[in-house]
């Protein structure tokens, strides 16, 4: 029996989320989706219809050649782009589930949960007020989706999704075959840039092509940068979240580097952890991590990934 809207849960009451709420119900929100695949859209008509087909017409038997070859690397690279975009904003990141294992009870607490690492100080689980429930290891609410998210690296409004355990492999690829993608265009274009500007082009095709080069450029900078930060919280077998609360130093008056690493297994299990266990599948949009994303071993156990009968022995861990 649940206690009416208002009420104090019972002795031996588990708190419930009630209803959870949609993010199909703010369109308005889908507004950074719609701006990258317009932005996609036309970097391809660029390429495609200012860039390569006027190199097309080429005398040159190896000008074409080239260019061919080009936009089939090119079209390639944007298959699995739309793929991984497709399958990071569709895919759940992962949820708590509904089950009395992890049912929060207020009073006369019942403890049906495996043995966890990450504690509050006063050495009790980590709950979720909001969803009225147990947070696992790594778990943490996320308010624009409203509910836990399992594994939570950060809540990216360009999917509108959150990034979690079961879609980070997908969200990594994305940002792999987007920084590929746009360094690729940006070197490749680079002639028709110049002889945009040598040859003194229609205004209309030059402007595109110069837009489109700088736009690209910009994209591919960033892209990188962020692939690469996120190649580097990998292999640290980290999170955005906690590399922000736990591996960012404060300024506490304490000098040096923080380091975090209580989930750092070394780099081919780290790897194994986000992409999944068989490296043939690790860069294609397939598959996806083991285990069921609520509970993981820390760097001191022997088994990098947890089963749900596996004893942990008694943690100290804080949050």
């Amino acid at each position: 029996m649940q206690p009416a809207q208002g009420q104090a849960p019972l002795a031996g009451e588990p708190i419930t989320d009630g209803a959870k709420p949609s993010r199909w119900n703010d369109p308005l929100k889908f507004a950074p989706v719609m701006y990258s695949l317009g932005t996609i859209v036309f970097l391809w008509y660029v390429y495609v219809f200012e860039h390569a087909m006027p190199l097309l017409s080429d005398l040159d038997e190896d000008v074409k050649d080239d260019i061919k070859t080009n936009l089939i690397v090119f079209h390639v690279i944007l298959v699995m782009l739309l793929i991984c975009y497709a399958r990071s904003c569709l895919v759940h990141p992962g949820a708590v589930p509904d089950n009395d294992q992890w049912a929060y009870y207020p009073q006369g607490q019942m403890d049906q949960n495996p043995r966890l690492h990450e504690m509050k100080r006063n050495n009790t689980r980590r709950h979720c007020k909001w969803c009225g429930k147990y947070k696992p290891d790594r778990c943490h609410h996320c308010r624009p989706c409203g509910r836990c998210i399992l594994k939570m690296d950060h809540h990216c409004p360009w999917i509108y999704n959150c990034v979690g355990f079961w879609n980070y492999k997908f969200f990594f690829l994305l940002l792999m075959f987007a920084a590929t993608e746009c360094n690729f265009l940006v070197y490749t274009m680079m002639d028709s840039v110049s002889l945009a500007i040598s040859d003194n082009y229609d205004l209309l095709p030059m402007f595109l092509l110069l837009f489109g080069e700088t736009l690209a450029s910009l994209l591919a900078l960033v892209l990188s940068g962020f692939w690469l930060f996120h190649i580097f919280l990998m292999v640290q077998g980290m999170t955005t979240i906690e590399f922000i609360e736990k591996a960012v130093p404060r300024d506490n008056g304490q000098s040096g580097i923080k380091k975090y690493d209580r989930y750092d297994r070394g780099l081919c299990e780290n790897i194994s952890v986000a992409l999944g266990s068989n490296p043939l599948f690790w860069f294609l949009p397939i598959g996806g991590p083991d285990g069921d994303g609520t509970q993981f071993r820390p760097k001191e156990d022997g088994d990098p990934f947890m089963t749900k009968a596996a004893a942990f022995p008694e943690s100290t861990y804080t949050l």
